[in-house]
């Protein structure tokens, strides 16, 4: 009896679920490491495909960790997550047709679209279902299967620290009495007074002496040279040798930023990681070189802010990588032989 009750209750549900409109989301990889290239895939299974007109992933612009890898940490759970959705664009629905559909051998209508991803930002992330648009007259509903969370994990180079302190209880406000350290700031302000009228006059002289200046063309320096200088001084200081981590990891990113703006005309200093990726595609930037500079900027960003504690080797890796980034994406000058030399090589070949 209890058989014969199971075959029933398999027929009574296949039935409903012949029915019923199916979404379902999977991953390629369910936990990756930042900034590892991954895959999702969006399958919707109907009974009839004029049943499904569009679908919406739009949730999927705001994802936010819905756990965090710092204990009692509430800073990650509170901001949006950077996601690069490469093959879709989230952000316009996906309309159907017949066309888009695969018939199974059980009569079924299959639709399958996958897109590859990189996620920027760490925790596990909870997918939302894609909202699923029916035009059909009948009572006809959707079912969502279940979506297994993505877990995106730090490098492997980094130790996650707690970063949660005891708070201290607020004390009274203790006021002192007045010194004539509270006055100074009047001393200040009339030696400010006097220095602006002193320049002012100065300026006035010099403006009634009629002088020939000599116009000095300004030499403006490649920005690779300049970025190699700043890396070469930034290692002599040995910053990171001395415990200096974060303004080690600090300085190496402004440097790499700083490249950037000069040597591609990009805003890199106050834009994020995904800011400049968007900015790098129009413009000369060799796609091949994204990875390398995403891992500089992303890894120095977890030690500023997430206060990773990376190992030693890390430091001095980070900088070969960053000489390197610098060499293969520096402009390459050519400069040409005066006439008299060229008229030289033309005799010698003679």
């Amino acid at each position: 009896m209890i058989r014969i009750g199971s075959i029933i209750i398999f027929l009574i549900t296949s039935q409903l679920a012949f029915g019923q409109v199916i979404s379902k989301v999977t991953f390629e990889k369910d936990t990756v490491r930042i900034g590892e290239l991954n895959t999702v895939t969006i399958e919707i299974t109907t009974p009839r495909t004029g049943w499904v007109k569009s679908y919406d992933l739009s949730s999927w612009l705001d994802l936010r960790p819905s756990q965090s890898f710092y204990a009692n940490d509430s800073i990650d759970l509170a901001t949006a997550a950077e996601f690069d959705f490469l093959d879709i664009n989230p952000e316009s629905q996906v309309q159907l047709n017949s066309t888009n559909f695969t018939q199974t051998s059980n009569g079924q209508y299959v639709h399958s679209n996958s897109t590859r991803f990189v996620a920027w930002d760490i925790g596990v992330f909870d997918f939302l279902d894609p909202k699923v648009a029916l035009d059909t007259v009948e009572s006809i509903n959707t079912i969502n299967l279940k979506i297994d969370p993505l877990i995106v994990m730090p490098p492997t180079e980094f130790v996650m620290e707690d970063t949660t302190q005891v708070i201290a209880p607020l004390l009274p406000i203790i006021k002192e009495d007045k010194t004539w350290r509270d006055w100074i700031w009047i001393v200040y302000l009339l030696v400010a007074f006097l220095v602006l009228i002193a320049l002012a006059y100065y300026f006035w002289k010099r403006s009634q002496i009629v002088e020939e200046e000599e116009i000095v063309e300004e030499i403006i320096r490649p920005a690779h040279e300049v970025a190699l200088e700043q890396l070469n001084d930034l290692q002599r200081q040995q910053l990171w040798q001395n415990g200096k981590i974060k303004e080690y990891q600090s300085k190496l990113t402004y440097t790499i930023r700083e490249y950037l703006e000069n040597r591609f005309g990009i805003q890199a200093l106050e834009s994020t990681t995904r800011e400049i990726n968007d900015s790098l595609r129009s413009v000369d930037f060799d796609p091949k070189q994204t990875q390398k500079l995403n891992n500089i900027l992303q890894v120095a960003d977890l030690v500023k802010f997430a206060k990773a504690n990376p190992e030693e080797s890390i430091h001095e890796e980070f900088m070969n990588h960053a000489r390197t980034f610098v060499k293969e994406t520096q402009v390459e000058i050519r400069r040409e032989l005066p006439p008299s030399n060229l008229s030289d090589i033309d005799t010698e070949e003679e």
